[in-house]
């Protein structure tokens, strides 16, 4: 029990300071980054840091694997039919977010495509082994989990459409 709570806060611990990181941005001087009143200067920048988060967000497969432990509680039978659809998905994530690092510029928006259609894949493998009350479970969770996450409108910097 103390094993999964320190997992856990250890999660929410890394997710808390990504979020803290997207708001004040490599530009310092708070919120956006410093990037105001710098015109269209680093729009280009900003969009491609937008597009991705979106594609990092687009499947996040260590928040799903984390509320199937610890948030809705599966038991070992029920998680070991899931491992392998799960060590498949993180490991082709971390391959496309790889071959992204690489490239020069990196089509996220194709990546986030990618990633979304192997989400909903790794969702259908995940509600097919649970009940109704633990679909719920993980619906909700995962709910909470995506809403807690920084939302980049278009527009100028982070949380301001112009």
């Amino acid at each position: 029990m103390i094993r999964r709570m320190t997992v856990l806060c250890l999660l929410v611990c890394v997710f808390w300071a990504m979020k803290a990181e997207a708001q004040w941005g490599p530009g310092g001087g708070g919120p956006g980054g410093g990037r105001r009143g710098q015109g269209g200067e680093n729009r280009g920048r900003f969009e491609e840091m937008r597009a991705k988060m979106e594609a990092l967000n687009a499947c996040n497969v260590e928040a799903m694997w984390a509320v199937l432990c610890f948030g809705v509680g599966l038991t070992p039978e029920q998680l070991d039919p899931l491992r392998g659809p799960f060590a498949e998905a993180w490991n082709k994530r971390t391959s496309i977010l790889e071959m992204a690092e690489k490239a020069d510029k990196p089509d996220w928006g194709a990546y986030r495509d990618e990633l979304k259609e192997m989400k909903k894949d790794l969702d259908q493998k995940t509600k097919a082994l649970l009940n109704e009350e633990q679909q719920k479970a993980f619906s909700k969770q995962m709910k909470a989990y995506e809403n807690a996450l920084p939302r980049f409108r278009g527009g100028g910097a982070p949380g301001g459409g112009e």
